[in-house]
């Protein structure tokens, strides 16, 4: 458009009447620029339209490389926050099962213990699950074995939890989960239904049906509880029930 103008300006004597009818014709960003412009222009330039026309045509080309570099900056910024969000899901995601590492968890759970501290949630249930028969696995099928027994676990977890809620790996074979903002009595039903979920798995190997097997901790937390509190009396019961369920063999 911009082109087509100052021809027009080259080619004709152009009225002033005939440029406000052009400069009506521009983006309205073109027409902001085109009157500062003429403002800061004087009578001389003013009256030679050509030079007034080429001029013009030098600020719009100086504008539109501005908005150029403005939205390459915006494509750079918008690709540096995907660059940081990426990193950050890798930074607290565990590598071989691809649900929450222990940072990752650490971080959710502080923040949620933050809310219910402030009285936003009514607290909830933290799950401590460790494996009972991960090393018989990696000794008796290999390493491999016991990499899919992980993530087979990991799955089950993820599959029976809610959007809210948190399923991590805190490294090894001992894995977490964070029911929040939970109904105590609710939480614990669904705790019992996923241990019999977990204790019911057979993992397919190579031609092997290995069956997976897990001890669970549960503990419930409430406003003033701590971080550290919860987790060792979660950790108490997971291996008071896994002792329980050697002597019981």
């Amino acid at each position: 458009m911009t082109t087509d103008l100052a021809m027009q300006a080259h080619n004709v004597q152009t009225s002033e009447s005939d440029i406000k009818h052009m400069i009506n014709r521009l983006y309205p960003m073109d027409q902001t620029l085109v009157l500062n412009t003429l403002q800061d222009m004087t009578e001389e330039d003013m009256s030679d339209t050509r030079n007034l026309w080429k001029l013009t045509k030098a600020a719009l080309s100086a504008v539109r490389n501005l908005q150029r570099d403005l939205n390459s900056t915006r494509a750079d910024i918008v690709a540096k926050q995907k660059r940081i969000k990426d990193l950050e899901a890798i930074a607290t995601t565990d590598e071989l099962t691809k649900i929450t590492n222990r940072r990752g968890f650490m971080d959710a759970f502080e923040k949620e213990m933050d809310r219910t501290n402030r009285g936003q949630t009514q607290g909830g249930l933290l799950i401590m699950i460790d494996m009972d028969n991960f090393k018989t696995i990696n000794d008796t099928y290999g390493h491999g074995a016991g990499d899919e027994a992980l993530k087979l676990t990991a799955q089950t977890l993820q599959a029976h939890i809610r959007k809210m809620d948190v399923a991590a790996r805190l490294g090894g074979d001992e894995f977490v989960i964070l029911f929040s903002n939970a109904d105590r009595i609710g939480a614990v039903d669904r705790a019992q239904k996923l241990a019999r979920k977990l204790n019911s798995l057979t993992l397919k190997y190579e031609g092997h049906r290995i069956p997976v097997r897990a001890s669970l901790g549960i503990q419930s937390y409430e406003k003033g509880n701590s971080i550290e509190g919860v987790f060792q009396r979660a950790d108490n019961r997971m291996y008071n029930a896994k002792k329980e369920r050697k002597e019981s063999k």
